[in-house]
């Protein structure tokens, strides 16, 4: 149970980090030319490879799989909850059927995936121990988004804060008996929210997996090249 707080923690820093490498300031702008962001795949291997992290680097991104797994789980768990769920924004605009459309489909696609976390493997006894370890996940979690106030820059503080509260939310579906759940609609938007800054982070490890076997081959064809 503590190696999971931890690993959900590692899976939420390591998810920041790769957003970070993906969109790096290659180039300053200038009066006549724009600043150039891009993936800066020095600055993620630096980060990641076993190399230069003591070995913790593919940890670190496998800690990633694990997050989106937790959340993909929370998403599912709470599918009959959203059905009838009413957004508040209008329905003159028609947003809380839009709404409930995308969710739908967030929800098949989430229902397709064929192995999903089982939570049930986490604090399955009900020793002591695990009970305040379940509190200290909460309280941990506040912790965490409190500390994020200190931050100078506002948006990186609300894109953090809500990310905290998303994976907060998921653990909060996973270990609440579904009669007794009651979420804000705050806490749904930080899940979703999370759910797809998270994905992204996946896709964008995909892509830089990707980048670096086309830059192996061309390094092997170099060499073939000056032999």
């Amino acid at each position: 149970e503590k190696r999971a707080f931890y690993k959900l923690v590692s899976g939420l820093h390591s998810s920041i980090a790769v957003h970070l490498c993906s969109r790096y300031l290659l180039k300053e702008g200038g009066v006549k030319e724009d600043a150039v962001w891009g993936r800066n795949f020095e600055e993620f291997k630096r980060r990641f490879s076993p190399e230069s992290t003591k070995n913790e680097g593919p940890e670190r991104l496998k800690n990633i799989y694990f997050l989106y797994l937790v959340e993909l789980r929370a998403v599912e768990k709470i599918a009959p909850f959203l059905e009838g769920l009413e957004v508040g924004v209008g329905d003159a605009a028609g947003q809380d059927e839009k709404f409930r459309d995308l969710a739908g489909e967030v929800i098949k696609t989430v229902d397709s995936f064929p192995s999903h976390f089982d939570e049930s493997e986490l604090f399955k006894d009900e020793t002591l121990e695990n009970k305040e370890i379940l509190k200290l996940y909460k309280q941990n979690f506040m912790e965490i988004s409190e500390m994020m106030d200190c931050l100078g820059c506002e948006r990186c503080k609300v894109w953090g804060k809500l990310q905290v509260t998303g994976v907060g939310t998921a653990l909060k579906v996973l270990f609440t008996p579904m009669e007794d759940l009651e979420l804000t609609k705050h806490e749904i938007v930080a899940l979703f929210n999370a759910l797809g800054r998270h994905s992204t982070s996946i896709s964008e490890l995909e892509a830089f997996r990707e980048a670096e076997e086309v830059l192996a081959t061309v390094e092997v064809v170099q060499e073939k090249v000056e032999l």
